[in-house]
């Protein structure tokens, strides 16, 4: 099984193992089919719909489509221009670097459709190689190897999909019955696919942040950040295996523990016949011993074994002192040899027991694995002379096999989604995506500056929010992308780059901020104002409709389908995320 199995698509649907080609069919071919056919509708619609606008002379029309649509490449060119990473990765001198995004800029549709065909290529490649060979393996890590063209399609979804879809909304409603009909219907088009482009970025990067903790990397980064991402995830995951390997070992040794109780019954019953001898040799000497010592005293020894054990808390450091093996008649009638024997007898058995602890905390506990263990100094090759009380005893000494270990971190993170999941949630989004965009562009018709209101208010509740969220983070980049999120989240709600720490409260909120401010929108210009056409009563129901259709969707796919969460053990190097 590979260590990023939890990153990667699932080999189940519904908890039902698939074969190696129907996972290849449903994770990689159809969605690249899907991505290849998106993209190339939705820039051929916008621009026909550009043309549409400049050749009916609605002259701001056509330029804010125009310019919505060359905002993702321009982007996504200052950002892999200013990125060192991305010029050392290139190996190429600085002018050769430029003059390569430049003309990826200019002709970004032809890479673009290059980059998925690529992808689409060596999917298809992988079906025609045995199951589990290598040849299918090195298909599938082309398939998902990074490139840049991912970043582009962020930067489509929520820089030209979202506001094309309220801008060509607002200009249908505002057209009366004499509209220009082949404008309505490439609009229509271009308001279908950017739907559906909006809906797939969402639900493919809805939960990324969290993934990202366990191993999930962003499918834009450089080789060298991936491969250096791989093997940190490799190397947790032998730490993980190892410290499960010595619980199991740990749990199977667990009953096993010195039989204590054994050596206490052999103690006592040596001990009570001991006494009962002691008690008979009294009884011969008392008369002699009253007349040779008669101002002595009969010594009282009482005591018992849990006031001799508390007396003791550390392990003795040699062994126990043991019984003489000759006792004379003086010494079984002196009374405090007899009180010496007793007690040593005591302290012997509780050194035992000491001794069988330290043996086996020693022999069955658990050490931390060698990845968590600091090296030794080689040059520290200075010995001791060895120790014969410790030799005799069998405790060894400290070994180099137990080191102090490195800090430790526990990630939580969720896998990734399996086919079922994805599209439950993909449907779900766009039914929420036709039900926020509708009741903001039928409510940006009615009230123009009322809108425009709620929209900033909405931004700057939502910033505040994400501002408190990333205040224990203190970084001050991830602040300055709070402003680029809380514009994202004017539309659709997703956990990217900051990790939620409450993730329910975020996601019942938000759905509960929104679907209220569409529904107070939509009963604010469905009771106030008049219509002329079954239009907008039509809206009306589609925005019920599509809330019901999102909450059932939310219902399922948290309920049922919600991916596994899981928990990742990792290195704590000081810069963890």
């Amino acid at each position: 099984m590979e260590v990023d199995n939890h990153i990667k698509p699932p080999h189940k649907i519904l908890g039902y193992t698939i074969r190696s080609r129907t996972r290849i069919y449903v994770s990689f071919i159809i969605p690249r089919v899907l991505e290849l056919l998106t993209f190339v509708v939705e820039i051929v619609a916008d621009t026909a719909v550009s043309y549409q606008h400049f050749k009916t002379r609605q002259l701001a029309f056509a330029w804010s489509t125009l310019i919505l649509i060359w905002i993702p490449p321009l982007v996504t060119f200052m950002i892999i221009t200013c990125s060192e990473s991305y010029r050392k990765e290139s190996q190429q001198s600085l002018w050769k670097f430029l003059s390569l995004q430049l003309l990826k800029l200019l002709m970004f549709p032809v890479f673009m459709i290059y980059d998925i065909c690529a992808k689409l290529f060596w999917s298809v490649e992988a079906l025609f190689q045995k199951d589990n060979d290598e040849e299918r393996m090195l298909c599938l890590r082309k398939t998902e190897a990074t490139c840049t063209s991912e970043l582009y399609h962020l930067i489509q979804a929520y820089g030209q999909s979202a506001p094309q879809i309220i801008l060509q909304l607002y200009h249908l409603l505002t057209q009366d019955m004499f509209r220009n009909y082949e404008t309505t219907s490439v609009q229509a088009i271009s308001l279908i696919f950017s739907s559906l482009n909006l809906a797939a970025v969402t639900t493919t990067y809805q939960r990324f942040a969290t993934q990202k903790q366990v191993g999930r990397h962003y499918p834009w980064a450089t080789k060298a950040s991936a491969e250096k991402s791989q093997r940190t995830l490799r190397k947790n995951h032998y730490l993980r295996q190892e410290l499960l390997r010595k619980k199991r070992h740990s749990e199977r040794t667990i009953h096993t523990f010195p039989q204590s109780e054994r050596i206490l019954e052999n103690f006592n019953r040596n001990r009570e016949e001991n006494l009962q001898g002691i008690h008979n040799a009294q009884d011969d000497v008392v008369d002699s011993r009253m007349h040779s010592s008669p101002n002595t005293h009969t010594v009282k020894a009482i005591f018992n074994l849990e006031n001799i054990l508390e007396d003791g808390e550390h392990a003795p450091e040699g062994l126990a002192p043991s019984v003489p093996s000759k006792t004379t008649a003086h010494d079984m009638t002196d009374s405090s040899k007899l009180f010496s024997r007793s007690l040593s007898q005591m302290e012997t058995y509780k050194n035992m027991l000491i001794l069988n602890a330290q043996l086996y905390i020693q022999d069955t506990i658990p050490r931390p694995p060698k990845l968590l263990t600091k090296d030794l100094n080689e040059s520290q090759t200075d010995e001791e002379p060895p120790n014969l009380v410790n030799e005799l005893t069998l405790v060894s000494r400290d070994e180099v096999d137990f080191f102090l270990p490195h800090p430790t971190l526990l990630l939580n993170g969720v896998e990734h989604e399996d086919f079922a999941a994805k599209t439950i949630a993909f449907f779900g989004w766009v039914a929420f995506i036709i039900m926020r965009m509708l009741a903001l562009s039928t409510f940006c018709v009615f009230y123009p500056k009322d809108f425009l209101i709620i929209i900033f208010v909405h931004y700057l509740v939502i910033l505040i929010a994400l501002l408190l969220e990333a205040r224990a983070e203190k970084k001050a980049n991830l602040f300055l992308f709070c402003f680029l999120l809380a514009y994202i989240y004017i539309y659709v709600i997703l956990e990217f780059r900051l990790k939620f720490r409450y993730l329910r409260c975020w996601l019942i909120g938000y759905c509960i901020y929104t679907v209220a401010e569409n529904v107070v929108m939509t009963i604010v210009w469905y009771r106030s104002e008049e219509f002329e056409s079954w239009w907008f009563y039509f809206i009306c129901e589609t925005i019920i409709y599509s809330g019901i259709l999102f909450i059932a969707s939310v219902l399922i796919y948290y309920c049922i389908l919600k991916p596994k969460d899981i928990v990742v053990l990792i290195e704590d190097n000081g810069n963890s995320s």
